[in-house]
Order: C-alpha cells, then sequence, then structure tokens
C-alpha cells in the first residue's frame, strides 16, 4: 500500500512539475507583455516602477526582513493563510484609495508615487509568497515551483488591475497577448524536445 501511495505522490509531483514548466512559459510572456505595455504608456516611468522593487529588495536584504510585519497586516485583513498568499491587502488597500479619493475631493495624485508604491509592495508581496512556500525536500521544492508560478501569476494580474486605476492598461489584451505567446512558446519547446 505504501509503495502505491509513494509512486501517486511522484506522479503528482511530476504532473505539477510538468504544469509549473507550462506556467513558467506563461509568467515570462505576462510579465514580458505588462513591462511592453508599461514601456508604451508615456505617462508611466519604468524607471520608477524598476526603482521600486530594486529598493524593495535592498530594503529587505540590508535594512529589515518585512516577512513578519507583513504577516501582521495580511492577517488584519484576511484570516486564511491561503488568501493571505492570494491576495495583496496592502496593494488593495492603496489601489481602492487611489480609485476612490480623487472622485470624492477632486484630488490629483502623482503617477510616480502611486507607480513606486504599487511595484515596492508587489515585491514585498512576492518575497512573502517565496518566504511562505518555500520548502526543503524535492517533492516540497517541486510544490514551491508550482505554488509560487500560480501566485506569481495571481499577483500580476492584480499588479494590472491596480495599474488600470491610474493609467490606460488594456488587461483583458495583456493576458489574451500573454495566453497565445505562451502556447506558440510551449509549442516550440516541445516541437525541439521532440525532434
Amino acid at each position: 500500500m505504501a509503495k502505491y501511495e509513494s509512486r501517486s505522490n511522484y506522479l503528482i509531483t511530476l504532473a505539477k512539475f510538468v504544469f509549473f514548466l507550462i506556467f513558467f512559459c506563461f509568467m515570462v510572456k505576462l510579465t514580458g507583455n505588462l513591462l511592453s505595455d508599461m514601456q508604451s504608456i508615456a505617462t508611466l516611468s519604468l524607471k520608477v516602477f524598476y526603482v521600486s522593487i530594486f529598493s524593495a529588495l535592498m530594503f529587505y536584504l540590508f535594512i529589515a526582513d518585512l516577512n513578519t510585519i507583513y504577516d501582521h497586516i495580511q492577517n488584519f485583513f484576511f484570516r486564511h493563510s491561503f488568501v493571505n498568499l492570494i491576495l495583496p491587502s496592502v496593494l488593495v488597500l492603496l489601489a481602492l484609495g487611489y480609485f476612490i479619493i480623487p472622485k470624492i475631493w477632486s484630488l490629483s495624485f502623482d503617477k510616480d508615487t502611486f507607480v513606486f508604491l504599487g511595484g515596492f509592495i508587489l515585491m514585498i508581496h512576492l518575497i512573502y509568497i517565496a518566504q511562505q512556500t518555500r520548502e526543503g525536500s524535492f517533492v516540497g521544492f517541486v510544490n514551491y515551483l508550482f505554488m509560487f508560478s500560480t501566485l506569481y501569476v495571481v499577483s500580476i494580474f492584480l499588479f494590472a488591475v491596480y495599474l488600470r486605476v491610474a493609467f490606460p492598461l488594456n488587461i483583458g489584451d495583456l493576458i489574451v497577448h500573454s495566453f497565445n505567446d505562451s502556447t506558440r512558446l510551449v509549442v516550440d519547446l516541445y516541437k525541439q524536445i521532440v525532434h
């Protein structure tokens, strides 16, 4: 009986690894297409976005580990640990604030600050996901790759929704183009492996 359970665990692990490889192609194309769309928007500074990501990494590496604080913030809004991984609460609150407050009080806001805060929080959330889903064994590592790639795509989608608050970003086209591009990439990779 234990032999069959061990085999089924490895089959599930193998299936997760294959799904990760397919999902990885989508991750790459989604990220590339989002960056391309961001670059095509004249009022959006891609340099500010890169600085925000770099700042979050430098803050995490050299100043403080924000995972404990971020975990408390996430637990304040969401009681379930899986929801904590899916929804970046601070990013959602910022998006709502930037969407509602200017409409109520007829205010404008600095779009560079908007992009910086969004990128910083996105990076902190991705680091949080990486820390929470990490495991030590081979099966755990494959689970980590699968979970992180899935949550990464959800986080990038939510970041695109966040950017949509201030910029003319077409999320439907982004997803369709990324899906089509990743499908072509998977087919090309499959053809290269088979031949």
